[in-house]
């Protein structure tokens, strides 16, 4: 039984770090369309003369 709950326990850990992996790349592709959007819209601004 204690062995049971160890390999319990060691998954959950695993599916914690693989949640947070998918998190931390959600994060980047935002982190990264953000700045391609600020890119944009500094580019838009200097053609508007702003």
């Amino acid at each position: 039984k204690a062995k049971d709950n160890r390999t319990m326990e060691a998954n959950s850990e695993w599916q914690t770090a693989k949640a947070n992996d998918k998190w931390q790349m959600t994060n980047d592709k935002w982190q990264m369309a953000n700045g391609k959007w600020q890119m944009a819209n500094g580019k838009w601004q200097m053609a508007n003369g702003k």
